[in-house]
């Protein structure tokens, strides 16, 4: 008959699995408790262990999540020991997690600031696993301690690409290296072309700039013998740095010499 043949039909069908179920009920506004439970049903799950079943679909909080929120007043310590039970932890397990927990939350006014771990982290004395669970454990999320450890990888790196160009700009201020090997030497450095002709424009001026004079020794030697004349003596000790009153003592040295 038509009921029989509809039968034959449906028991042809491949119905999703258990865990294809719960994923529907997880993603799924329209796929309710019962339709759950009807697919269980027509799994051939016995009737006694679909409570059960259903209880387990749902996340538990992770160890973290237990940990903060006994801090923050949310969870007892009795629901923070059954939190830990829930996760798979046998008795001893979650009863001394549980204690971990009351006991952390007791100890913030000893727990290390986040400037204590950051400044650990940049000087080496911690590693990154270690400074991102100690962030982790003073109630920042494991997103906001890796962006912070992130940004000190990125100043430590910034700081030797600064100490490169330095070096590359003294070397090209000193007629080491030409234009176009600096340019190389920056590029190495990952700097972008406009960065670059910037820079080279900077040093270019600060290398035509630097006017070498002679010493004051020299500029002594040179007034004796009459090279230069007094005028030109001071102007360039002048121009060197030298006050007013120790040109005059100078003068008046030489002047002294030649008389003797």
């Amino acid at each position: 008959d038509r009921d029989s043949a509809a039968d034959y039909w449906a028991a042809h069908w491949e119905l999703p699995s258990v865990g294809m179920g719960f994923q529907m009920f997880h993603r799924l506004d329209d796929f309710t408790e019962a339709d759950l439970r009807a697919l269980l049903t027509r799994l051939d799950i016995l009737p006694r262990y679909h409570d059960q079943l259903i209880s387990i679909a749902y996340n538990t909080y992770t160890r973290v999540d237990a940990r903060r929120m006994y801090a923050a007043g949310v969870l007892t310590a009795n629901e923070v020991y059954q939190s830990y039970l829930n996760q798979g932890y046998d008795a001893e397990k979650a009863r001394k997690l549980a204690d971990f927990a009351v006991a952390d939350a007791g100890a913030s006014d000893r727990e290390l600031t986040k400037a204590d771990i950051l400044n650990g982290y940049r000087d080496g004395l911690l590693s990154l696993a270690e400074a991102r669970d100690m962030l982790v454990g003073i109630r920042y999320s494991e997103e906001a301690a890796i962006y912070l450890l992130a940004r000190i990888d990125a100043q430590r790196a910034q700081k030797l690409v600064d100490a490169e160009v330095r070096v590359i700009r003294d070397l090209y201020l000193n007629g080491d290296l030409t234009e176009t090997e600096a340019q190389t030497e920056l590029t190495v450095l990952g700097l972008q072309a406009r960065q670059i002709e910037l820079l080279i424009q900077e040093w270019t001026i600060d290398r035509d700039g630097k006017v070498k004079r002679p010493s004051r020794a020299t500029l002594e030697r040179l007034y004796k013998t009459g090279a230069i004349t007094q005028t030109e003596f001071t102007t360039t000790l002048d121009a060197i740095g030298y006050q007013d009153k120790y040109i005059d003592w100078y003068v008046l040295n030489i002047s002294l010499e030649r008389q003797v």
